[in-house]
């Protein structure tokens, strides 16, 4: 189909030239015979750059694509990797202004996602200078502003000439880092198809003091996965930390199966994880591999509280002492950096964040022992890309003290970290023409399409 305007003939995917030679300037759909950028722009997303003849970037010509806002999360879960745009989706789309918007990071923070841009030439495109469309603007990787935020999907640069696409200067659509929080927020899914990195796991409650009257056990920190409370304890002995898979179970710290269904990347799993310590003095047992650490005994010789073993798991509560200091909490877990369910097996999906720390047990009725200390969460896991990062798990927090004399309280539990944020998944470029001797760098996924694909799909707008 050939369309008539005025005297000109009016191409569908390259317009008609009527606007001439266009230099540095950044027109959204103009109708130009030329485009050449040998200054910096910067064009808001959804721009397209549309010629009759050449396109050519060159000298200090960046072309840095603004972020755009997204798609709110609605019901969708905050500690979930948002999904990405697939890739029949945008190619139904070029040409026009309706590539679909990426969905928000877990934060849904606004104008951070990733943003588009088209270039269109019926000549040689020259890709002589940078290009990037990024998540959260700029020129890459940097991390969110906000400071509970996921990392925001990366964004879409497509290419067509009827011609050649050459040059070799370097093209990133890479997703955004997550900040470095335990705010368990998923990242942003890119335009490269893949969702973003799920939120780490959460850390689990330590137990609350033996002999306590009105305290509580440590809550689970959020998380893709949540760890389990820790226990409260009606008796002398401290209640049992929490693990990941189990609350706390009266004095006893909660077991923790360390397959679990997870998915595991590099490194694998160690072989021999650690097992949670006993409360003291014939207190609560304590959790099998990794799990919350028992409960510590009253009217007995020792009265602190197990530690938590691996994973995350909470440390036991200190058990009642009649007449001098109560036990003390037993300290929470460190977060696992092997613990994490990734979003999608592909190198563009965005990382999850790590493990949260284990909360400590509260500290024993009786004296004024100082409550356990939480565990510090795990880093994050190092991504395929730097582009593709992740955040920390939060740190657990203490127990607190119990007090001193027969008709004060113990002390409660403290609560497991939230698990790290979830890193964006990286963008798409992709380029569609019969000639392509490009030879630059794509950070992010890269599609090409040449020869006599490329000439159908061309020929596909005059038909």
């Amino acid at each position: 189909m050939t369309l008539i305007q005025g005297a000109s003939k009016f191409d569908p995917l390259f317009g008609d030239g009527s606007d001439g030679a266009i230099t540095n300037e950044a027109v959204n759909v103009p109708d130009a015979t030329t485009y050449v950028a040998d200054a910096a722009v910067a064009p808001a997303s959804g721009y397209i750059q549309r010629c009759t003849g050449v396109y050519t970037l060159g000298g200090s010509g960046v072309v840095t694509v603004a972020a755009q806002s997204g798609l709110a999360r609605g019901s969708y879960p905050t500690t979930w990797g948002g999904y990405g745009v697939e890739l029949g989706a945008i190619m139904a789309a070029i040409g026009s202004t309706a590539i679909p918007p990426l969905m928000k990071d877990g934060d849904d923070t606004a104008d951070q996602c990733g943003g588009w841009y088209q270039v269109l030439a019926k000549g040689v495109v020259t890709i002589g200078a940078a290009m990037h469309a990024v998540g959260g603007g700029g020129n890459g990787g940097q991390t969110t502003s906000g400071s509970g935020d996921g990392g925001a999907g990366g964004g879409l640069i497509i290419i067509v000439s009827a011609d050649t696409i050459s040059g070799g200067s370097a093209i990133n659509v890479s997703g955004q880092n997550a900040h470095n929080s335990g705010a368990a927020k998923g990242g942003g899914g890119g335009y490269s198809g893949e969702p973003g990195g799920h939120a780490g796991y959460g850390g689990s409650g330590g137990g609350q003091a033996g002999g306590g009257v009105s305290v509580s056990p440590g809550a689970a920190g959020a998380g893709y996965i949540a760890g389990k409370a820790g226990s409260q304890n009606s008796g002398n002995t401290g209640g049992g930390g929490g693990s990941i898979d189990n609350a706390g179970s009266g004095a006893n710290g909660a077991a923790i199966d360390c397959e679990g269904g997870l998915i595991y990347r590099r490194p694998p799993r160690p072989e021999n994880p650690n097992s949670a310590t006993a409360g003291g003095g014939g207190g609560g047992s304590a959790g099998a591999e990794g799990g919350g650490g028992g409960g510590g005994a009253g009217a007995a010789a020792t009265y602190n509280g197990g530690n938590g073993g691996d994973a995350g798991s909470g440390g036991g509560g200190g058990g009642r002492h009649t007449s001098g200091t109560g036990g003390v909490g037993g300290n929470g877990a460190d977060g696992r950096a092997h613990f994490y369910t990734l979003s999608s097996e592909s190198p563009y999906a965005g990382m999850p964040g790590g493990q949260a720390g284990g909360g400590g047990g509260g500290g024993g009725r009786g004296g004024a022992p100082a409550g356990g200390t939480g565990g510090t969460g795990a880093a994050g896991i190092d991504p395929f890309e730097a582009s593709q990062g992740n955040g920390a798990g939060g740190d657990g927090s203490n127990g607190s003290n119990g007090n001193a004399g027969h008709a004060t309280y113990g002390g409660n539990g403290g609560s497991g970290g939230s698990g790290g944020n979830g890193g964006g998944a990286a963008g798409l470029c992709i380029m569609i023409a019969p000639t392509i001797d490009y030879s630059g760098t794509v950070t992010g996924k890269h599609i090409k399409i040449t020869g006599t694909a490329a000439a159908e799909f061309i020929r596909g707008f005059y038909s």
